[in-house]
């Protein structure tokens, strides 16, 4: 799913799975997911297409799907939908949604990305899901949140801190897709918005709620569901283009420390970091 994959071929999975496996609880999940991903890659092609008409057909069209796969999850799902929210600038929708995630009193069941069986190994995936989650569980998903997940094909789609993790992704020496928890994408979209909008109290404020949640995630009982450099890796970002360069270093550093291959967008980072301040010298 998470190879370079058409949206006639995705379109081809759906129909075959709408008559293969009828109106089950599993075609339900996977016709939602699949929604999704055809989604982001509309996006894609949006962002590609000059015609301005066109793109406004497209980005309509990734909408829609966006709509039919929203019930995916009660976080991850909504993820894609901020990230088109992103690319149309809808600024104000992405901020609405987050001020209502963020108040929320409920407690919401995580369970990492579905269908993982071996959390070192991006690229494997078992289509049963893992232990614990039933397919009852995976359809009734307004009390469970799974990671973000994105491919190579993201790469336009995604807002800036997350183009390099997916420029990456090749499946080969590097993984198939990067998970990313959900809290930790809601929190950099919020630091991202604030920062695009020049709202420097705001920005200040998000950067510090990131780095909380990057932290108590990491202290959770999530380890090893999710790939926490990736997370080094976004607040890093978020250092650097504040200029913070010395909190950046630290973050980059800390995630070559636990994922020390050329695959990591760490590494990327540092020359960018190491450049920028061999030219302010």
């Amino acid at each position: 799913m998470y190879l370079p994959v058409s949206y006639e071929n995705l379109i081809n999975v759906m129909e075959e799975i709408g008559e293969e496996l009828k109106e089950t609880l599993m075609s339900t999940y996977a016709l939602k997911f699949l929604s999704i991903r055809l989604g982001m890659l509309l996006i894609a092609e949006a962002k590609h297409t000059a015609d301005r008409e066109k793109r406004q057909l497209l980005s309509s069209e990734a909408k829609g799907f966006f709509e039919i796969g929203f019930e995916h999850d009660v976080l991850a799902s909504c993820m894609y939908s901020l990230t088109y929210y992103y690319q149309t600038r809808n600024y104000s929708t992405i901020k609405k949604f987050l001020n209502e995630l963020f108040g929320r009193r409920l407690a919401i069941r995580y369970e990492g990305t579905p269908g993982l069986i071996d959390c070192g190994n991006r690229a494997l995936i078992f289509p049963d899901m893992y232990e614990g989650v039933s397919e009852k569980d995976i359809v009734n998903e307004n009390d469970i949140a799974f990671d973000a997940v994105f491919s190579c094909s993201d790469m336009l789609c995604v807002p800036p801190a997350m183009q390099l993790e997916c420029a990456l992704l090749d499946g080969h020496s590097n993984w198939c897709f990067c998970s990313i928890h959900p809290l930790v994408y809601a929190t950099y979209m919020q630091f991202q918005i604030a920062y695009n909008l020049g709202d420097i109290d705001e920005r200040n404020m998000s950067i510090d709620h990131l780095l909380k949640m990057v932290k108590y995630i990491e202290g959770g009982e999530s380890r090893g569901l999710v790939d926490y450099h990736r997370h080094y890796n976004i607040l890093g970002y978020c250092y650097f283009i504040i200029n913070d360069l010395k909190n950046a270093l630290k973050w980059f550093e800390k995630s070559l420390k636990i994922c020390p291959t050329s695959g990591n967008a760490a590494v990327y980072q540092l020359c960018i970091l190491i450049s920028n301040i061999t030219t302010i010298r």
